[in-house]
């Protein structure tokens, strides 16, 4: 993504140098942090820097907190979802065991915190409520995620679950790194809500890419489908599907079969209904809420130009 390369080459040094201590426990840590992943988040908190006027270098220690949250997030997340592959990589609790992941998770938690706070100064209080908030929407919006395991959900409510499980960590990097540069709360809440909008187009097309990306996704194609997550392509189909093939995805999402088979009935079932179609016409609205949104800031030209090729990009990637 070499729109946003200068930021991510920041965060990647300042993770570099963090200083590890020789314990076990660290390990897994490091190992997650040097899978790569695209650094999104952190980006945005050095981007919302720089609209409010600052240097991105004045934000690298929030944006390290966010990556270490996100990565934190991520571990967890795969041990919930069962899945192997993070990054093309072995997940974590499949390479270790999922005690050192769930305890190297919640050390990068931890860290998380210390680095939000480092050189914050009369910042520290809003951070760490701005910080919090997004950790708890994170942890109920991963709940919700679980329960829909069990229960078909209405599409608002599964728009509300991305909104917490992932919309807010978008919304609250932009929002953390433009208070660094200006103390100017009303703007800063502005520009989460659009961060929050284009982080529901961005996991919209997540779901999409699970089954019609590749393997450049990083994951298993079809990791959805297999660990009986209840999508927006799930819920689409469902909602517009006959009787027999409504009853064909209950059955195949009621079960654990993890074969291509269970994948290439349940793909079939979308293609009959357009909901590719339809799911990447609902990310589209949501990116350009998040748009119009935007345009009521006042934002250097610059700084403003790369949000909304990122932004764009968000939405248009094919992996």
């Amino acid at each position: 993504m070499e729109i946003i390369k200068k930021y991510t080459d920041l965060v990647s040094e300042a993770i570099e140098n963090i200083k590890w201590s020789d314990q076990k426990l660290y390990d897994p840590m490091k190992y997650m942090l040097n899978l790569g992943g695209k650094k999104i988040r952190p980006a945005l908190t050095l981007l919302g820097a720089e609209m409010a006027g600052a240097r991105a270098e004045d934000a690298i220690s929030q944006a390290v907190a966010v990556e270490l949250f996100h990565n934190f997030s991520l571990i967890h997340d795969d041990i919930m979802d069962r899945a192997d592959l993070r990054r093309g990589n072995e997940t974590v609790h499949k390479k270790w065991d999922e005690p050192t992941g769930i305890l190297s998770g919640d050390g990068l938690m931890v860290m998380a915190y210390e680095h939000l706070i480092n050189n914050a100064f009369e910042s520290t209080g809003a951070f760490i409520r701005i910080f919090s908030k997004m950790a708890l929407d994170v942890c109920e919006g991963q709940m919700k995620d679980m329960d829909f395991e069990y229960k078909t959900p209405t599409q608002d409510e599964y728009i509300d679950m991305i909104r917490q499980k992932t919309a807010v960590l978008l919304g609250s990097a932009l929002q953390i790194g433009f208070l660094i540069g200006k103390d100017d709360e009303e703007s800063a809440s502005r520009l989460y809500q659009c961060g929050v909008n284009w982080g529901i187009a961005f996991q919209i097309k997540d779901d999409y890419l699970d089954i019609y990306g590749d393997e450049r996704i990083g994951k298993t194609v079809g990791g959805d489908i297999l660990s009986n997550k209840k999508t927006i392509l799930y819920l689409t189909a469902y909602e517009n599907a006959d009787d027999k093939d409504r009853e064909i995805l209950e059955k195949l999402f009621a079960n654990h079969d993890r074969s291509q088979g269970k994948i290439d009935t349940v793909k079939a079932i979308y293609d009959k209904y357009n909901v590719g179609e339809a799911c990447l016409s609902m990310a589209n609205r949501y990116y350009k809420k998040g748009n119009n949104l935007f345009g009521e800031l006042v934002i250097p030209r610059e700084a403003r130009k790369t949000m909304l090729k990122l932004a764009e990009m968000l939405l248009l990637r094919e992996y």
